[in-house]
């Protein structure tokens, strides 16, 4: 995604296609807490890839546990004022 090439790869593929996956189900089922429908999968990936430089014990974890806790770090809803 970061260089001019206009080919893509299998593995970047892979990667593109778990992100839409992973961000269509947090969509689909809501109450993650997370709030990132406008943002492009280009954008979530950098934002996992920037978390994951600054917290790289996580990566030996389950992958999906690295990804929630990035998109919490970046796409937390706002908090509802209580009535």
């Amino acid at each position: 995604m970061d260089t001019d090439s206009q080919e893509s790869s299998p593995a970047s593929d892979y990667c593109v296609g778990y992100f839409e996956g992973m961000g269509d189900v947090i969509q689909f089922y809501g109450s993650t807490g997370l709030c990132f429908k406008d943002a492009r999968v280009g954008t979530i990936i950098r934002v996992y890839v920037a978390y994951m430089e600054k917290n790289p014990k996580l990566l030996d974890d389950w992958k999906i546990g690295g990804v929630i806790a990035a998109m919490k770090d970046s796409y937390s809803c706002p908090v509802k004022p209580s009535p």
